[in-house]
């Protein structure tokens, strides 16, 4: 009589586990068995609703004082909060910020901000020194911050979108209308960039349309912006429009997860 294939068996069963387990929970251990061990600073303190993650995952944690940081750690803080972190020099990581920790090729730490304001402490010579950058620019500054005057914008009523001036092919979703709706609020931003590229070319220039594609953070930030198509080519005026984007801050967006936005500005002269 043959033995049992104990190790097919146990294979097998843990292939069914994994098909059947969660997804958040199968997230939430992958988050504990492959972050990182190397602890390179830490969380002193904790004010609002703010979330961490590690390298390689989207399940996102709530960040507690105490927490240990390693390297592929990233955090994210919202309108209401702000975390103290415990580096040479330590610094707090204000309201709608992102940040993640970089190992540089000396083994030294990066401390990445990908958007949003640091406030720098006292040096601290009993902790790991950091090198803290944006857009691979090193931070000078005791208080820095990516967006200089933040336009901070209630979601508009979501209920109604007939009177979008957007072809609703192009808007996949519900909360896709309601962000062009509320960008379309801030015209005035907008039109700011349009009087510069007036000025530039000391009269009307040619008019068109700029389609965005726009990242946008659990926290109603715009982390990212890209240019897909434009009518309009001059640099300086995609910049401006880039800058305005930057600035956005969605005060009441209900979001789980990072989404993409479609966002097409049109422009026409006489």
């Amino acid at each position: 009589m043959k033995k049992p294939h104990y190790y097919i068996l146990i294979a097998v069963a843990l292939l069914i586990a994994l098909v059947l387990l969660p997804q958040a929970f199968l997230e939430k251990t992958a988050y504990r068995l492959f972050r990182s061990s190397e602890n390179i600073g830490k969380v002193k303190d904790v004010i609002g609703k703010t979330e961490k993650s590690f390298a390689g995952s989207s399940q996102r944690v709530a960040a507690n004082a105490g927490d240990t940081v390693s390297f592929g750690d990233s955090f994210i803080t919202h309108g209401d909060s702000k975390i103290l972190f415990v580096f040479d020099p330590s610094f707090w990581l204000m309201p709608y910020s992102k940040i993640e920790f970089l190992k540089n090729a000396d083994g030294s730490v990066n401390g990445h901000l990908i958007y949003g304001e640091i406030k720098k402490l006292e040096a601290n010579p009993d902790a790991l020194p950091i090198a803290l950058n944006f857009e691979e620019k090193t931070i000078t500054e005791a208080e820095f911050t990516s967006a200089p005057e933040p336009i901070e914008v209630p979601m508009a009523p979501g209920q109604d979108f007939k009177t979008l001036a957007v072809n609703q092919a192009t808007l996949q979703s519900d909360i896709e209308k309601q962000i062009f709706q509320t960008l379309l609020l801030q015209k005035k931003y907008f039109q700011t960039c349009f009087v510069k590229l007036y000025k530039k070319q000391n009269g009307p220039p040619k008019g068109g349309e700029t389609t965005f594609d726009l990242l946008i953070q659990v926290n109603g930030v715009i982390e990212k912006t890209n240019v897909t198509s434009s009518d309009i080519q001059d640099t300086d005026y995609l910049d401006c429009l880039k800058q305005v984007f930057r600035r956005v801050r969605f005060k009441n967006i209900v979001i789980k997860e990072p989404i993409h936005a479609t966002f097409p500005l049109s422009i026409e002269t006489p």
